[in-house]
């Protein structure tokens, strides 16, 4: 297990083929520590920002997986 800020933290990926298409699906649960003022502090600040930091990561991956960038990875 790796050792990190959060009491809990899981984050998996599901990938879709749709036709031509890769449907992306991020799963992530996460618990704060600290009891009673950990989940306080989830509702009101690290929900939102965990959204919001996925959000701009997959737009990144999409950004890169639908243009040239994906070679700088793969070596191709």
């Amino acid at each position: 297990m790796v050792r990190g800020m959060f009491r809990r933290f899981c984050h998996d990926h599901y990938f879709e083929a749709r036709g031509a298409e890769t449907l992306m699906k991020d799963r992530m649960e996460f618990e704060a520590p600290f009891g009673l003022f950990g989940k306080v502090v989830e509702k009101i600040l690290l929900e939102r920002h965990m959204r919001r930091l996925l959000e701009r990561r997959n737009r990144c991956i999409r950004e890169t997986a639908e243009s040239d960038g994906w070679k700088t990875y793969l070596g191709g």
